[in-house]
């Protein structure tokens, strides 16, 4: 505390170049640090930026896979099939007959 009123009586009467010429290694040191944590927080800030764009991203991709396996789904039922093999030429096999079983003598 005592530091801190020596420092601020030695700025209000005029001394503060001679403090500042003293102390300059340090003062040069808190200068390097207070650079060092402002770019710490713009990298950060970049590199979220780039997490929440790749998250929005994921989700959107996300969205249209679960879009395109339901759709996939119902084309792929049973039921639809035949429907599809016409648009191409083709019929469903349609048995008539029971199958008969193979005796072994």
């Amino acid at each position: 505390m005592r530091k801190i009123i020596r420092i601020l009586q030695a700025a209000l009467s005029g001394d503060a170049m001679k403090y500042v010429v003293r102390h300059r290694k340090f003062l040069l040191f808190l200068f390097v640090i207070a650079l060092i944590y402002i770019g710490n927080g713009l990298v950060f800030a970049l590199e979220d930026n780039k997490h929440r764009k790749l998250e929005k991203m994921s989700q959107k991709y996300k969205t249209e896979y679960y879009i395109k396996l339901s759709k996939f789904s119902k084309l792929s039922r049973y039921s639809n099939l035949p429907k599809l093999l016409k648009k191409h030429g083709l019929e469903e096999l349609k048995v008539t007959e029971q199958p008969k079983k193979l005796k072994n003598d």
